[in-house]
């Protein structure tokens, strides 16, 4: 009796560690171990915008140039807040892909800068 009790522990521990170790705990130690995935992307979007991963956070940043302030910027800001709107579906959806891609919940974050680096903008899905 003894030996089956120390089997069915060792069993369990066995299982526990194989549990354990089958997914990637962050989106970005997805990436250090799927580098091409991330070199497609980059390559994909990296010419429109700079991309960075942090734990499970995916932020594209899109410089848009000039230089805004004031009413300016704002105006501009509302602009981009109802562009936002309307594609939220399209980042929605690029979301759930990486999602289900990599088995990690994903932040993404869109952000608007300025040629000065001020954001302008920002939205997270």
């Amino acid at each position: 009796m003894k030996n089956l009790s120390r089997i069915l522990v060792a069993s369990l521990m066995a299982a526990v560690l194989l549990v354990g170790c089958g997914k990637p705990k962050t989106l970005e130690a997805y990436f250090d171990e799927h580098d091409d995935e991330w070199q497609e992307i980059t390559e994909t979007y990296g010419d429109m915008c700079d991309i960075e991963v942090e734990e499970n956070t995916m932020t594209y940043t899109f410089d848009i140039g000039g230089s805004y302030e004031g009413e300016e910027k704002d105006a501009l800001a509302e602009q981009l807040e109802s562009t936002m709107d309307s594609m939220s579906s399209t980042f929605e959806s690029s979301k759930e892909l990486i999602e289900k891609e990599t088995d990690v919940d994903v932040e993404m974050v869109i952000v608007y800068v300025d040629g000065d680096g001020n954001e302008i903008y920002s939205a997270t899905f």
